[in-house]
């Protein structure tokens, strides 16, 4: 009898959302969002046990076998252990960060696993994308160009011109006058059109084995119960995707960050309230 570790992935990239033996599989690809991040919803992975039976082996008392593959049935498990993290880009730091007063409404740990705990036989242990979780442009399309000046300059004859491989974003509370930098000095966007995300999914679980005798020659021979512990990773990939046609909003997304550009900017160009000096 083989057992096993059975994934569904949802919404799929492949072919089929349904696969074992781990490997690796992808979810559907997603846009990126400039200046709005793309919230990710709905991304999500189960995990189950399953069980292949011989087909001359009958099956014992319990979930019955699936009706599209007769020798598979799925008993209940116990899922011992788990984790769920993002391993590139960039070193996997990929999401936006919730942090108030710009980001608050992110979710502070933008992956999940499924609780610790018995499942019952044909069901899923569900763990994913946190709900509202969303890749941060910068962190992902990481081949683009940023030089600014910093938030830290203080007038003098020459402002530093500073190269970083990663913008920042935050803090930003125009209202208390608190900027990310003070102005971008250059930005050359990423070309690429996508870039591919991998995830790792570790699952440990406990599922058990019933060996039933031969009714013959002792009818009354007890069944045998062994316990198995299975555990396997997996890869998940995901495309985020951007388009290459217009680069302003972005650009213009940035250059308003910058205290100097906030500031002076009118409604129509920043796309937010523009800061006003008090009288």
């Amino acid at each position: 009898m083989t057992t096993g570790i059975e994934y569904n992935i949802t919404p799929s990239g492949s072919d089929s959302s349904i696969f074992t033996g781990g490997g690796e599989n992808q979810w559907a690809n997603t846009p990126i969002g400039v200046p709005t991040p793309n919230p990710l919803n709905n991304f999500r992975v189960g995990v189950r046990y399953y069980e292949d039976r011989p087909n001359n082996v009958a099956a014992p008392p319990g979930p019955e076998p699936d009706p599209d593959n007769p020798d598979r049935a799925y008993p209940g498990f116990e899922l011992i252990s788990q984790t769920l993290e993002c391993i590139s880009t960039n070193n996997g730091d990929v999401f936006v960060e919730g942090t108030p007063p710009l980001y608050e409404d992110y979710p502070e740990f933008p992956t999940f696993t499924a609780p610790l705990e018995d499942y019952g036989a044909d069901v899923y242990a569900i763990a994913g994308i946190t709900d509202g979780a969303a890749y941060q442009y910068s962190k992902v399309f990481d081949q683009t160009e940023f030089r600014l000046i910093p938030d830290t300059f203080v007038l003098s004859d020459q402002p530093p011109d500073i190269e970083v491989d990663d913008i920042p974003e935050q803090p930003f509370d125009p209202e208390n006058d608190i900027f990310p930098y003070k102005s971008i000095t250059t930005y050359k966007p990423d070309q690429r059109t996508a870039v591919l995300a991998t995830y790792e999914l570790t699952t440990t679980l406990e599922g058990n084995i019933a060996i039933f005798p031969d009714p013959e020659p002792d009818p009354d021979a007890p069944v045998t119960v062994i316990t198995r512990r299975i555990t396997e990773t997996i890869n998940i990939t995901q495309w985020v995707t951007q388009s290459i046609n217009d680069w302003g909003p972005a650009c213009r997304y940035y250059v308003c960050k910058g205290e100097y550009s906030y500031k002076s900017s009118t409604d129509n160009y920043c796309p937010v309230v523009p800061w006003v000096n008090p009288p």
